[in-house]
C-alpha cells in the first residue's frame, strides 16, 4: 500500500520504476479495464505510472475500502 505518491491534489503515481516499460504497459491496459486512465511517466531514468487527473476520484473511490487506516492520507485531501 505504500508503493505510490500523490503531489499536490491530483497527481497520482504508482512507483513502478523497477518494473519493465512492456509490464507497465500492460498494467496501463488492466487499469482501462477498470476505468481508469494512466500514462507513463518518465521519472529521471526510469518510468512510472501516473493518472491522468480525470481518473483521480475514480480512483480514491475504488481503493478507498481497501487502504488501512494508517495509509488513507493518500487519497484523502
Amino acid at each position: 500500500m505504500d508503493d505510490g505518491s500523490r503531489c499536490g491534489k491530483s497527481n497520482f503515481y504508482l512507483n513502478t520504476q523497477q518494473f519493465s516499460k512492456k509490464n507497465q504497459e500492460k498494467l496501463l491496459g488492466y487499469l482501462w479495464q477498470l476505468g481508469l486512465e494512466a500514462r507513463l511517466n518518465k521519472d529521471k531514468n526510469y518510468y512510472r505510472i501516473r493518472f491522468l487527473c480525470s481518473s483521480v476520484d475514480r480512483l480514491k473511490k475504488l481503493l478507498r475500502n481497501y487502504l488501512i487506516p494508517s495509509m488513507r492520507y493518500k487519497i484523502e485531501q
